[in-house]
């Protein structure tokens, strides 16, 4: 399990980049960035806990 390093994207755009990311939550991201934007805009606590299950597909 890996922690999303979000800090490198705040205030900025997500780059257009495909780079796969599965969370712990079972869903799949289309890069790390997008990953941190659902974390950041969840309300729900549990979201907030959120990591990097594996790069790729899950």
């Amino acid at each position: 399990v890996i922690e999303p390093d979000c800090k490198k994207y705040e205030g900025k755009k997500c780059p257009p980049d495909i780079a796969l990311v599965c969370g712990t939550n079972g869903r799949e991201y289309y890069n790390e960035c997008a990953l941190c934007v659902f974390i950041r805009d969840s309300t729900l606590k549990a979201d907030k806990a959120i990591k990097i299950k594996k790069w790729g597909k899950c």
